[in-house]
């Protein structure tokens, strides 16, 4: 049977849907983190300025006297956390710290420049030597742990990452479920055909069976009245034709309806060495031991059809080669010719009726691989190297040969 091909690929389509939307995603998310982190560090900012201006505008007010109460209410009230120490310098060092560092911790510290004004000035030791006397700068220590950006925030990109993976994971699975889906629909559709057309063509051979069963008896009681007349050359060729449509009608039959199969442990060597006693053009090169598990007949049958296809298309001083080879649990079976070839749809050939051969019926090949699919195997044509067709024919493995 004909493979049926998907009419929408729907596991390319559905896969680069769902990575156009995971990039649009990621991307967004990556914008978001970035305006977050933006926000986040603003907001900071703003936090350690309003305090710093705070504590600048209570400085100014009160003047030097003041300004130790001043810095430790400043930190009370900070009570997010953010700043854990405060310190008041001045253009000699040093000259007021509140709050504490736990040893070894690793802290943020934000310089801010007060101007404190008239008062701070009279205080400053040496305001007529340079600088400015009613400078000071505010040290603000910050815990790193505060400053760190919420972790859900921080969670977006990776988050939205993972989600892209997943939508682009389950895309590229639905795809192929729905292009399997497809081909089996399809496949289903060809096989309901194909079986119609089987079942009509049985019905048929089997109301033909009867009336040539009775003018190939009367052919061959006509023959005994007959000897060396042109009736008895044309009873002759009436009985032949007779013989081969018994034979086309049968194997309609056979195709219709293919016997259930009794596997065995068969010999591959020996059959093979059936085959060339048959015919001297048959060449088999097959190692010792190789079993496969296969109804006999159903395998001399599958090989009498692949083997007379070949020697029908070979040229005359060649030969057909039939090679093996083991895998797993299965074994392949070659029967190769160096006739013109499967050609660019090797599946064509297994449609019913369809042949390359002037005197084929068409249904050898189809009947084969309907054997070889009821025996767990499958047959296939592949080009052969220099030329000509090569007949793969997989069954499963036998350990043993009975």
């Amino acid at each position: 049977m004909r493979m049926a091909r998907p009419t929408r690929r729907w596991d390319l389509w559905l896969t680069a849907a769902g990575l156009a939307v995971a990039v649009a995603l990621i991307t967004l998310a990556a914008a978001a983190d970035r305006a977050f982190g933006e926000r986040h560090a603003l907001a900071l900012e703003g936090r350690i300025l309003g305090l710093a201006h705070r504590v600048e505008n209570q400085l100014r007010e009160t003047g030097p006297a003041g300004a130790e109460e001043i810095l430790a209410r400043a930190l009370r009230e900070e009570t997010s956390g953010l700043v854990v120490r405060l310190a008041l310098e001045g253009s000699e060092g040093t000259q007021l710290e509140v709050g504490e560092t736990e040893p070894g911790t690793a802290v943020a510290v934000r310089d801010v420049d007060l101007y404190l004004g008239r008062v701070w000035r009279m205080s400053t030791p040496g305001a007529g030597m340079g600088g400015h006397p009613g400078r000071r700068v505010l040290r603000i220590t910050a815990d790193p742990s505060a400053l760190a950006q919420p972790t859900t925030e921080r969670l977006l990109l990776p988050a939205t990452a993972l989600v892209g993976g997943v939508l682009i994971a389950l895309s590229l699975l639905g795809g192929r479920l729905l292009t399997r889906r497809e081909l089996a629909e399809a496949g289903a559709a060809q096989r309901r055909k194909l079986e119609g057309l089987a079942r009509a063509g049985a019905g048929l051979a089997h109301q033909l069976r009867t009336p040539l069963a009775t003018i190939k008896g009367s052919c061959q009681l006509l023959l005994e009245g007959t000897s060396g007349d042109a009736g008895e050359r044309r009873l002759r060729v009436a009985l032949e034709q007779s013989e081969r449509m018994e034979r086309l009608l049968g194997q309609l039959l056979d195709y219709a309806r293919p016997p259930e199969p009794e596997p065995a442990a068969v010999d591959l060597a020996a059959v093979a060495r059936e085959l060339e006693v048959r015919d001297p053009r048959v060449a088999a090169d097959l190692a010792a031991g190789l079993a496969a598990r296969v109804d006999p007949e159903h395998l001399r049958q599958i090989l009498d059809n692949l083997v007379a296809n070949a020697l029908a298309v070979s040229p005359d001083d060649s030969t057909v080669e039939i090679g093996a080879a083991a895998r797993d649990r299965s074994l392949d079976l070659r029967i190769g010719d160096r006739g013109p070839g499967p050609g660019n749809d090797p599946e064509s050939l297994f449609e019913p009726y369809v042949t390359r051969r002037a005197d084929g019926t068409g249904l050898g090949l189809p009947i084969a691989r309907a054997l070889a699919e009821a025996n767990d195997g499958t047959l296939i044509l592949t080009p052969r190297a220099g030329g000509g067709t090569d007949a793969v024919l997989s069954l499963p493995r036998a350990e043993t040969v009975s």
